[in-house]
């Protein structure tokens, strides 16, 4: 039984290794791709991964269920939304009863906008009234009582214009002239039609409460450039969305063509980088001797040298040093790695024929986008709510019983909800980035153990293993970003209340608190850099083979390391490729939005629309960067596997396999091969066939 079970092993091995697409043919598990079947290593068959970790997630959206219901019970949105007086009554809502107070719980719903009087002591207690209209110039109050009644900036109201505040006796909010509840003036002010706010047009009103008003319209004061902006783009709608589709466009077709010019492309930026610095090297040299022959003339006709001169002089000097030495690096390191470089141009090629051969993946960075703007809305409606829970309190200012202001402090378990939800909220971002990374991974895996031939679709079939298998996977890699981008928060909260309590002993404990929370940012933004790169090698690792996250962290980590020059290369090629493709594809999209625009009289300001869609063109370019990027690491990954595969089938393109060959030594190679208790040795040779490589590629 023992040896016919070997023979018919050899014979389902010599049949695998001679089908031409696929490593495996059947399962019968619970969890079977019946369209794309790896085998990991160890004959393991894809199966879920990392359940207990999709688990944790499941019940951490459970807390967040409850933080959100929290929220919505004791949150008060519309105070964000229209703002509050002073009292704690929302403006344009008829209001219950918060505080202790005759002027609490009013109806306010013919009196929409939020104004602040400038009537008080201090900024922290600045009388704020909802008003029926916003002051559209200045107005003074004194002279002129009863048309600040008519607008509502004022307590006590008219026959005509009724009032449901009551004046207080005395206090700040008595008002001038006395009792009247009104401030001196009413300062112009300009309509927010959203936040239903009276934003003040001038700074330096009178009253006591000045500074309020002032901090308040210091940020929003320049309401008509902000105004003649949005005009030019509402006159300029049409020509926006033809831009940014046309940055789409550009973007599709510098990558589908990139494997016709990638390679002048690198090679004409890495020497171009280099006869820049040499040149700027000669430059600023001359500019040194210039500068050190004009010393030296002041110096024998006796006129004096001034420090900057000589600083000048110095900074020319030592700054052609720098830039020698910088373009001798480049060309060491260019050197160094010019077969590895070349090997990534040719990765590159491969990377544009796979993106071109499943147009399908160019979806997955509008349906990120569309996810995570889902997030982003879901998630600050109910932060909304979440940070206007406070508990309604009377500011008893002067010893005033009847006419406080309100107070809002915060409940006993807000702090806890609070960083909950600030995790939640990148947990969930990183899961939807994460869940695009995987699936552009299967993607590329799929064509190409397919050897170049895949159906349409292969995003939704990526996308549907990943959600059948592999959701797990994604909720510990994207927990790991998360965890590292709450703890750079936290940090930065610490350094806040650090560098405040240091500001008040001495300059120098609060340099050393600053250096060190320096430090630490740098540690922090390191290791969230070198984590996204493990795992989105891990991903790939995952999409390969159905492995769990963290074997798939081992293999890819230990791929990394062997074949550590190429995709430090690979690296090198992807910043020159992907930054000459977003500068293209912003310039472009600036020369022809200019061009367009150029003799519309509608659009005033010509230059920042321009100047906005260039920018919006660099972000939607480097979304389409993304997709190259993450195809170009996938295939480098699969690659290094495939040469390492000792067994099955290879799927390398003659390609990428005619730099296996020439670094493959001609020479006889013998392998030790166990089996059935004996040792044999088999020799091989690696010329005309790819040779399995354990030490990379």
């Amino acid at each position: 039984c023992k040896a016919k079970t070997e023979e018919t092993t050899a014979e389902e091995r010599a049949r695998s290794t001679s089908r031409p697409s696929h490593w495996s043919s059947t399962m019968s598990s619970c969890c079977v791709d019946k369209d794309l079947d790896f085998v990991a290593p160890g004959g393991r068959k894809r199966r879920c991964t990392d359940l207990v970790f999709l688990g944790a997630f499941i019940l951490f959206l459970i807390g967040l269920f409850y933080t959100i219901s929290w929220s919505i019970e004791y949150g008060e949105p519309s105070r964000l939304l229209y703002g509050a007086d002073s009292y704690g009554n929302i403006c344009g809502e008829t209001n219950k009863v918060r505080i202790s107070s005759n002027n609490s719980g009013l109806d306010m719903s013919n009196r929409k906008h939020q104004y602040y009087t400038g009537l008080g002591d201090t900024a922290s207690n600045t009388l704020i009234v909802c008003a029926r209209k916003c002051p559209t110039e200045t107005i003074n109050c004194v002279a002129n009582e009863a048309l600040c009644q008519e607008l509502g900036v004022c307590l006590k109201g008219s026959v005509s214009f009724p009032s449901p505040y009551e004046v207080p006796d005395s206090g700040p909010d008595h008002g001038t002239p006395a009792g009247s509840g009104c401030p001196e003036e009413a300062v112009r002010s300009l309509q927010s039609g959203l936040l239903q706010r009276c934003i003040p047009d001038q700074v330096g009103a009178i009253g006591a409460g000045r500074d309020a008003i002032n901090a308040f319209a210091e940020g929003v004061n320049q309401n008509s450039y902000l105004n003649d902006i949005f005009e030019s783009f509402a006159a300029a709608q049409e020509v926006c969305i033809y831009m940014l589709l046309i940055a789409c466009a550009l973007s599709y077709v510098i990558i589908t063509l990139m494997k016709y010019f990638v390679k002048p492309l690198v090679w004409g930026c890495i020497f171009g980088m280099i006869i820049m610095l040499v040149y700027m090297s000669w430059f600023l040299f001359n500019r040194h001797e210039a500068a050190d022959e004009a010393i030296k003339e002041d110096e024998q006709q006796g006129v004096p040298v001034t420090d900057d001169e000589k600083r000048e002089r110095d900074f020319y000097y030592y700054s052609s040093i720098c830039f020698v030495v910088f373009a001798v690096i480049v060309l060491i390191v260019t050197l160094f790695l010019r077969t590895d470089i070349r090997k990534s141009i040719d990765l590159y090629k491969e990377a544009s024929e796979a993106i071109r051969a499943m147009p399908s993946m160019f979806i997955s960075p509008f349906l990120t986008y569309v996810w995570l703007l889902a997030i982003a809305v879901f998630f600050i409606v109910t932060g909304a709510y979440l940070v206007t829970t406070e508990k309604h309190a009377n500011d008893l200012y002067q010893n005033e019983t009847t006419f406080g202001h309100v107070k809002y402090v915060d409940r006993g378990n807000y702090d806890g909800h609070f960083w909950y939800f600030v995790f939640a909220v990148l947990w969930c971002s990183q899961f939807v980035i994460a869940c695009e990374e995987i699936s552009l991974a299967g993607c590329v895996t799929e064509w190409y153990v397919n050897q170049h031939e895949t159906k349409f679709g292969a995003l939704f079939r990526s996308m549907y293993r990943v959600t059948r298998y592999h959701l797990g996977t994604v909720a510990v890699g994207s927990a790991i970003i998360a965890i590292v981008q709450f703890m750079r928060i936290i940090l930065e909260y610490v350094a806040v209340k650090l560098e405040k309590a240091a500001a008040s002993t001495s300059p120098l404990v609060l340099k050393l608190v600053q250096f060190f929370t320096c430090c630490c940012r740098c540690c922090l933004w390191c290791l969230e850099k070198c984590l996204r790169f493990i795992n989105r090698n891990a991903y790939i690792e995952t999409a390969l083979y159905g492995i769990d996250f963290f074997s798939g962290c081992y293999r890819a980590v230990n791929t990394v390391l062997k074949n550590i020059l190429t995709f430090g290369a690979i690296n090198f090629v992807a910043f020159i490729v992907i930054f000459m493709m977003k500068t293209l594809v912003a310039l472009g999209v600036a020369a022809i939005a200019f061009a367009w625009l150029q003799d519309d009289d509608a659009v005033e300001l010509k230059g920042v629309v321009v100047f906005v869609l260039a920018v919006l063109a660099w972000f939607i370019a480097d979304a389409f960067g993304g997709i190259f990027s993450t195809t170009a690491d996938t295939l480098l990954l699969v690659f290094a596997e495939d040469c390492a595969q000792t067994t099955g089938p290879h799927y390398a393109s003659e390609r990428l396999l005619k730099y296996v060959h020439s670094h493959t030594d001609d020479k006889e190679e013998s392998v030790t091969e166990k089996g059935g208790g004996e040792d044999r040795n088999n020799t091989l040779r690696a010329r005309g066939s790819l040779k399995p490589k354990q030490d990379g590629i």
